[in-house]
C-alpha cells in the first residue's frame, strides 16, 4: 500500500506542466519493482536486514553495483516519504540509512564499463551522411557543449545576436 501511495505521489510530483512525466517516474517504478519480490509485507517491518536482502538479491540478479546503489538509495527515499506522511514509524529511516552502499572492488556486483567519447573521426563520418537539420544540431551541441534537449528547445528569442559574440540565455536550466 505504501508503494502504491508513493507511486501516485511520484507520478503527480514528477509530471511536467505539459503532462509528460520526467525520468524520475521511471526510476520510482524501478524502485517499487525491486521491492515487489519481497511480496506483501507491512512497511513498518521493513528494516535494515530486509534492505540488505534486497541489495543482495539485486546483485544476484546481475545488476551492476551503481544500479544497486541507486535502487537502495531510492528505497531510502521512499521510506523517508513514508515517514513524513506517517505511514511508518520514525526510527525506521534511521535504520535504513545505516546500510552501507556497495563499494568498488568489495562486492560481487558487476562494474559498468566507463562511458567514453565517440571519436571525432566517427562523428565527422556520420555528419557527412546526415540530413541538414540533425547535422547542424549535432554541430551546435559540439560547439556549445549543451544537452540535446536544450539544443532542441532553443528559440531565436533566447539568442542575443546584437554583438560580435552571440549570447544564448536559457529561460530555464537544470543546474
Amino acid at each position: 500500500e505504501v508503494c502504491v501511495l508513493w507511486m501516485a505521489d511520484c507520478e503527480k510530483r514528477y509530471t511536467r506542466k505539459d503532462g509528460t512525466q520526467s525520468s524520475t517516474v521511471h526510476e520510482c517504478r524501478m524502485i517499487v519493482r525491486a521491492l515487489e519480490a519481497d511480496g506483501m509485507i507491512p512497511a513498518a517491518t521493513f528494516k535494515a536486514k530486509a534492505l540488505i536482502a534486497v541489495q543482495r538479491r539485486l546483485v544476484a540478479d546481475g545488476r551492476p553495483r551503481t544500479t544497486v546503489n541507486r535502487i537502495v538509495k531510492g528505497i531510502r527515499r521512499l521510506f523517508r516519504w513514508a515517514t513524513v506522511n506517517e505511514y511508518v514509524p520514525d526510527g525506521l529511516v534511521h535504520a535504513l540509512e545505516a546500510v552501507e552502499p556497495l563499494r568498488p572492488g568489495q562486492t560481487e556486483a558487476a562494474e559498468l564499463e566507463p562511458v567514453t567519447d565517440v571519436p571525432d573521426t566517427d562523428v565527422d563520418k556520420t555528419l557527412a551522411v546526415m540530413q541538414r537539420v540533425p547535422r547542424d544540431l549535432i554541430r551546435f551541441i559540439r560547439l556549445v557543449g549543451c544537452r540535446p534537449g536544450e539544443a532542441c528547445g532553443i528559440r531565436p528569442c533566447d539568442v542575443d545576436a546584437s554583438g560580435p559574440v552571440w549570447r544564448w540565455t536559457l529561460p530555464k536550466h537544470k543546474n
